[in-house]
């Protein structure tokens, strides 16, 4: 039952779900409509293949502030990168570590890139390597090269923006990412009552340059916590 919701709400999500979660929205009443706005492409070069095969065997500290990179960084890989002691961000990440490389190399978690700088910095590292995207917020490195932790970045993948023109109104609209903030304002306007949903602080803080629309930021960095909300929002 869905309690007290309006007849219909429509909502755009602006990354692919799996059917579980479209299902369990459509059995609340809600229409939901997904459009991609960025894809994923790695950058695979024969050079960044070769490191990321030599640093696999190594005793490392590492990065990783995206599932995708480290699905990418894992592809790659010739040996398992069990001597890495792991820093990472957010559910998925976190996840994507435990399931591609391994529970216990994780050596630290925070809720945003930021936070995770004083973690490292807190843990006396004295270098460490960054798997990122080519799009990336400069928090971290800036904090950590200020506390002179020697920092090596390797970019390995890029995100492509799909700026697309959409013309329905939404009653609200979940965001994943900056850069999917980043490609539907490009192309986009929103009305005063459509609600925005940010799966953290992070894409929270993107979508506040573009709008001061009703805002709702994810206490869990995941697709399932992000549909609850979202769920739990239109039913007051």
């Amino acid at each position: 039952m869905l309690y007290a919701m309006k007849n219909k709400v429509d909502i755009l999500c602006t990354v692919p779900v799996p059917q579980t979660l479209i299902d369990a929205v459509a059995a609340k009443g809600i229409d939901m409509d997904i459009v991609s706005l960025i894809s994923i492409q790695r950058t695979g070069s024969k050079e960044l293949q070769t490191e990321i095969e030599k640093l696999s065997g190594e005793a490392l500290n590492v990065i990783f502030t995206s599932a995708n990179a480290v699905e990418i960084v894992k592809g790659y890989m010739v040996k398992d990168g069990s001597k890495w002691k792991v820093y990472c961000i957010g559910n998925a990440t976190k996840k994507a570590i435990e399931q591609n490389i391994g529970v216990n190399n994780i050596a630290g978690t925070a809720n945003n890139a930021s936070e995770l700088a004083d973690v490292i910095i807190n843990d006396k590292v004295k270098d460490i390597v960054f798997f990122c995207g080519d799009i990336r917020r400069d928090e971290l490195p800036v904090k950590l090269k200020n506390a002179n932790i020697a920092l090596k970045e390797l970019v390995v993948y890029k995100t492509i923006q799909n700026e697309e023109r959409i013309s329905k109104v939404y009653d609200g609209i979940l965001f994943f990412s900056p850069s999917a903030v980043s490609s539907f304002f490009s192309r986009n306007d929103i009305p005063p009552g459509t609600t925005l949903f940010a799966i953290g602080e992070t894409t929270a803080e993107a979508i506040k340059t573009y709008t001061s629309n009703e805002l709702v930021i994810g206490k869990q960095q995941s697709k399932e916590a992000m549909i609850d909300i979202m769920i739990d929002h239109f039913k007051k």
